[in-house]
């Protein structure tokens, strides 16, 4: 049984009725990550649903352009993939955006259903999900919006259509079963059935057309901005920071990768690295030239050197700090926070301050001193540190199968592993995790942990 199964086999033993209403031809690509669920469950049981879906390690989220009152977003993240849940507590429809019909009291809708025993779900009865599908197209045909968007998916509802009514007993008789589709164009064959079923419907209007037609706009509106921004499809309450400390080859970086592909799908996502606040190019730039190579940690036993080198640690410290004020103040509203590497505040760590306190410091030195420590005393911690612990002989492996740019020798490596092992970053809680087999492992690790913070604060 997947992970993601585990919540509708808690809903059929918490007598939690549910079924799939729509788009029945997209469950396996649910399965596989690449579209949404949607599931309709009475209102009644609303808050014993949100409970369970907090347990199962279920986030709720918002959409960055319309959301609606009795209609949720769920996702469930594991290590490869993450699954969308669209969850009707009423069955609202109609036009695409702005939803304009209220049908919960339309129809029975757990009348009949069966049960798909391939992909262990509730599937709604496919008459009834063939009757919504006509109500569905009749709503959205009413607005240029609703058809443009008809048109733009409509291979998706060309074989959802198919699928109803190949599972379709024509013998049923609803109120629309004699009501024919193209199924080219995904419009009536016959021009005055739409307007038969809006007729039918209109006492189950949640408000008029002009109603609409501003939802709409302001959906334009967000989309627009949603593309400027780069915004992605959801928004969380909370933001999402991910450090992950390791000596250098631990793995750390792949699973700082792995995150953001993850992600970066369905959330604004943007990857951190305090330890050098400086755009990649001009890092790459200086390797390229020779005009910059990398240094070894800082060594305690090294001696203060001239004013140029403590004014450039100086320097360092600010831009690390001007660096961190970015990551927490001034993100155009990222969502996942992905940090490779932080600092620390004690000298002679790594990312940490560089200038030594000694009695031979004359008063010039000693200001400067204590203005790099400000600065590194300035960062804010970060909550969570999820320290892979990885064996250097595993580190050397790694290294040696790592394509990259002034990559470091064995014993740059090694040297690395030491110093890293004594360091100590500005974290408020540190969680190490074992990266000496595999990534999965720790991968669903800090998932789970996220997940459980995230739920809690909200």
């Amino acid at each position: 049984m997947n992970r993601e199964l585990d919540l509708f086999e808690e809903l059929d033993k918490n007598k939690i009725e549910y079924v799939v209403w729509k788009n029945c031809n997209l469950i396996n690509d649910f399965f596989d990550g690449n579209e949404n669920l949607d599931i309709y469950i009475n209102q009644k049981n609303k808050e014993k649903f949100k409970l369970l879906v907090n347990e199962k390690l279920w986030i709720e989220v918002k959409t960055t352009t319309i959301n609606h009152k009795n209609i949720d977003h769920y996702l469930f993240i594991s290590d490869k993939k993450i699954y969308h849940i669209h969850v009707y507590f009423r069955l609202i429809t109609g036009n695409s955006i702005s939803k304009n019909y209220d049908l919960t009291e339309l129809y029975n809708y757990f009348e009949k259903k069966f049960f798909d025993t391939k992909n262990n779900l509730w599937i709604m009865n496919y008459d009834l999900q063939l009757e919504l599908f006509k109500i569905r197209i009749a709503c959205k045909h009413q607005s240029w919006l609703g058809s443009f968007l008809i048109n733009r998916d409509l291979n998706s509802y060309i074989n959802e259509l198919e699928l109803l009514i190949k599972n379709t007993d024509n013998k049923k008789n609803l109120r629309f079963s004699k009501i024919e589709l193209n199924k080219k164009k995904i419009n009536f064959c016959n021009k005055d059935d739409s307007n038969n079923i809006l007729n039918h419907i209109s006492n189950y209007k949640r408000f008029n057309d002009y109603v609409s037609l501003l939802v709409e706009i302001k959906f334009l509106f967000k989309v627009f901005i949603k593309k400027l921004f780069g915004y992605k499809k959801f928004r969380l309450k909370k933001a999402i920071y991910i450090f992950i400390s390791g000596a250098d080859s631990s793995g750390k970086t792949t699973i700082i990768d792995d995150f953001e592909k993850l992600f970066s799908k369905f959330f604004k996502t943007k990857k951190y690295n305090i330890g050098k606040p400086f755009p990649k190019f001009v890092e790459q730039f200086f390797l390229k030239k020779k005009i910059y190579k990398k240094n070894m940690p800082f060594n305690q036993e090294k001696k203060n050197t001239g004013i140029f080198k403590i004014l450039k640690n100086i320097n360092l410290g600010l831009l690390r700090y001007v660096y961190s004020l970015n990551i927490f103040y001034f993100h155009n509203n990222t969502n996942i926070f992905l940090l490779d590497r932080y600092v620390s505040e004690f000298t002679g760590h790594i990312n940490g301050p560089r200038l030594l306190k000694n009695n031979n410091l004359n008063i010039l030195n000693f200001f400067l001193f204590k203005i790099e420590n400000y600065f590194y005393k300035l960062i804010k911690p970060i909550n969570i540190e999820f320290r892979l612990i990885t064996g250097v002989d595993t580190c050397l492996k790694r290294n040696k199968d790592r394509i990259k740019l002034a990559k470091e020798t064995d014993n740059e490596i090694i040297v690395r592993h030491k110093i890293f092992s004594n360091s100590r970053f500005k974290s408020n809680e540190v969680i190490e995790l074992n990266n000496d087999l595999n990534k999965i492992e720790p991968i669903n690790n800090i998932i789970q942990i996220i997940v459980k913070d995230l739920n809690e604060n909200n």
